[in-house]
């Protein structure tokens, strides 16, 4: 249940005000400051108002019951606050505490709810604003965990709001149409499209019917307007199924789309957006060089400035979707004295003589994905084609990044789910010795270990959501996340190759495909030893990733 801030709206809102005649001052004070568990400096209802709706309605139960009778319609839609998406279908207050589970609030339940139906239409989605993330921006250090800004909810949530791990109706609905629509269309074509090397564009087209290229993109720009967990919820479903699209999801959303959301600017977000997130067109992320891996700041990749904007040469390998992509992000130095600060980020058209990408073969996994090299050949960029300004380069790739570590962490999560349930499934059907294999005890042991795996890294994946959504810092917590659904994953893939015995060792069940299909994702976003290096990072304070 993702609960919103409360609006600060209603007849009543300002310091000393009350719920009504009957309700004392101290009880704002006292009794319901320290039952609602808020910080000592919330005394009066204008402060109060920041608290979550649930917590408040349970104290309001408990503490209220006798004046709860008195307030009216007017008052209960400014006071609750109600929850900016409410599920559709909702159409009474009565229904409304149901669906959030407050059936424990006897005093509400009596009341005649007819709430006004406009509590009941959904409002769109933000981004938080500049003022909202300037605590959670680095003005520094490029690398630094807050180098980050967030996709958050309408009203984003106090800091001290709980973590609930009950997803809401809508989450709920989207993760089973993603499921369904997994089942139906992705995982019917995922082995043909890894034996053939096919990139299936008519797959992505249907993605992107879904609204799954730009999930976390505000409805404004032609997204989906969903939340960092429903996104989550997605991405585990089209991983499980091929993790080659998946990485389609992920670079689009994730890499291209929360770049341009984040530093771009208004024109720019017009003019891109709807068309990536339609699947009009289709976008790469230009960071990775062949001499230049986990050193993204070393770019070797060069941008001189002209009368009319900047010429770009250089090369980029390892680029998913390079060679269908109409737009590319491409990172280059603007001035080598400058290091990491003289880095831009150039939004680049595709379609001239300059770009001139090479399709990678013979891939270990992703076979159904586009991986290319790209060569850039005088390729010239107009001056109001780059993300931020000059220098903002590395702090656009360490931001998008983030934003990738955490989808890449989510499929993973649909690969340790996939492993599971074929497991599963073949351990019942086989029968060795007279019994189903799924009898005996070290089968079930390797069963549970990836149970096991997959419940942890999904936890973990959710809670890095939780902290996108709620506009809190969270880069340690999405590496955290990455590292060990990344190395979760491959343990995963190898106990259910051991569960199929010789049947896993071929195409004809989908767990050999997760074991090769997982292994770049312990390299590419940052390796799994780039992990650990930013975690050590956090819990030291000593950064050893560039040795002084």
């Amino acid at each position: 249940m993702i609960r919103q801030r409360a609006r600060r709206s209603g007849p009543f809102v300002g310091a000393g005000a009350g719920l009504g005649p009957e309700l004392p001052a101290d009880v704002l004070a006292g009794a319901l400051r320290q039952a609602l568990g808020a910080p000592a400096g919330v005394g009066h209802l204008e402060q109060l108002l920041e608290v979550a709706l649930s917590e408040v309605c349970l104290v309001a139960a408990a503490l209220l019951a006798d004046v709860v009778h008195d307030l009216h319609l007017d008052l209960l839609e400014a006071f609750l606050a109600l929850p900016s998406c409410t599920p559709a279908g909702v159409a009474s207050g009565h229904h409304l505490l149901d669906v959030l589970g407050l059936e424990r609030l006897a005093p509400f339940h009596q009341l005649p709810l007819a709430l006004p139906a406009k509590l009941f239409e959904p409002r769109a989605g933000r981004l938080a604003s500049d003022e909202d993330q300037h605590q959670h921006q680095s003005h520094e250090e490029p690398g630094d965990r807050n180098c980050e800004r967030v996709h958050a909810r309408e009203c984003t949530p106090l800091p001290w709001r709980r973590m609930d791990l009950e997803l809401t109706d809508e989450q709920r609905l989207i993760r089973e149409t993603a499921r369904e629509f997994t089942n139906k269309e992705v995982v019917p074509r995922a082995r043909d499209n890894d034996r053939n090397e096919h990139f299936d564009l008519e797959l992505i087209d249907k993605l992107a019917a879904q609204g799954y290229l730009g999930a976390i993109v505000p409805r404004e720009y032609g997204g989906a307007g969903l939340d960092y967990l429903s996104y989550a919820l997605i991405v585990e479903e089209v991983g499980r199924g091929c993790s080659a699209m998946r990485t389609v999801v992920s670079v689009q959303t994730s890499l291209v789309c929360s770049s341009i959301l984040r530093w771009g600017t208004e024109e720019q977000k017009h003019e891109y957006l709807p068309k990536l997130c339609s699947g009009e067109w289709l976008g790469c992320f230009g960071l990775t060089e062949p001499d230049t891996g986990s050193d993204a700041a070393n770019q070797r990749t060069r941008a001189r400035r002209t009368d009319s904007g900047w010429i770009i040469n250089g090369s980029k390998m390892w680029i998913s979707m390079g060679n269908h992509a109409r737009v590319a992000l491409v990172f280059a130095q603007t001035d080598p004295e400058k290091r990491h600060r003289g880095i831009a980020c150039f939004l680049v058209d595709t379609d001239q003589p300059g770009y001139q990408p090479q399709t990678i073969h013979h891939k270990l996994g992703l076979r159904g994905s586009d991986t290319a090299g790209i060569s850039l050949d005088d390729v010239e960029v107009p001056e109001g084609a780059m993300l931020g300004q000059v220098g903002d380069g590395f702090k656009v790739a360490m931001s998008a990044l983030d934003s990738g570590r955490y989808s890449v962490a989510a499929g993973c999560v649909g690969i340790c789910q996939g492993c599971l349930d074929a497991s599963v499934s073949y351990a019942k059907e086989r029968q060795q010795f007279g019994r189903p294999i799924a009898s005996f005890q070290l089968v079930q042991e390797m069963l549970a270990d990836i149970a096991l795996e997959t419940e942890a890294a999904r936890m973990l994946v959710w809670r890095a959501g939780y902290l996108k959504d709620s506009g809190q810092p969270n880069t340690t917590e999405t590496s955290v996340a990455k590292l060990y659904a990344t190395e979760a994953a491959i343990r995963c893939a190898n106990n259910a190759i051991q569960v199929h015995g010789g049947s896993g060792y071929v195409d004809d069940y989908p767990v050999e495909r997760y074991m090769r299909d997982v292994r770049v994702t312990t390299l590419y976003e940052g390796t799994s030893q780039i992990q650990k290096l930013i975690i050590g990072r956090a819990l030291t304070g000593i950064d050893a990733l560039v040795p002084k």
